[in-house]
């Protein structure tokens, strides 16, 4: 997912403030963007007839000497035909992490520690009023670094087909009576975004 940075904050040993980027001098902006770094991601898309189920995790770094808040914008392809989605959870560890919607994704905060990093975990529902669906990740791009790593498996439940997907699987299997395409890459910078196509089955009259 290509999540953007979009709030950070200087800290001290007492509260920490959240600031808005485009309210902090320049300098600040930029040793912000190149301390915290968006390194890794790993997704599961559950594709059924009408709805996809996403649940990713992605880890970021903090390269600074002090801990830092940082506040995210996490995108969905939203449109006529792919409504908002519901059932949104974002965690990290056992945690729950309060979000606020926007128009086309959420915003929350997240805490790295000093030289560290740390994982979170979104999860949601997206009805699809057409058979098809896409995860955003050209906005990876806002980082100006690639993904260490990607991983992406792309769940085809019983009574559905895949017709087509955005990118080649590097592996396909099936899991019982679900069809699994799976994809890994390093050092990724996407140019599209991971889109699926699917249709329902015929059933067999005979």
């Amino acid at each position: 997912m290509g999540m953007m940075l979009n709030l950070t904050t200087k800290f001290a040993t007492a509260t920490a403030l959240l600031a808005a980027v485009t309210a902090l001098p320049s300098v600040a902006h930029s040793q912000a963007r190149e301390s915290v770094l968006f390194q890794t991601e790993k997704i599961t898309i559950a594709v059924t007839t009408d709805t996809i189920s996403v649940q990713g995790q992605y880890t970021f770094a903090n390269t600074s000497s002090f801990p830092r808040f940082v506040t995210l914008f996490y995108p969905f392809a939203v449109d006529s035909l792919h409504p908002f989605p519901s059932h949104i959870s974002v965690t990290s560890g056992t945690n729950g992490i309060p979000f606020k919607i926007g128009p086309n994704g959420i915003y929350f905060a997240v805490r790295l520690p000093s030289d560290g990093s740390a994982r979170v975990d979104v999860s949601y529902d997206q009805p699809c009023l057409v058979p098809n669906a896409c995860y955003i990740l050209r906005t990876t791009a806002y980082w100006q670094a690639p993904l260490d790593e990607a991983r992406f498996e792309i769940r085809i439940t019983p009574g559905i087909e895949l017709k087509s997907m955005s990118y080649l699987a590097d592996e396909v299997l099936a899991d019982g009576d679900t069809f699994v395409c799976k994809l890994t890459r390093k050092k990724f910078m996407p140019v599209t975004d991971l889109c699926v196509e699917w249709e329902t089955k015929k059933r067999d009259t005979k």
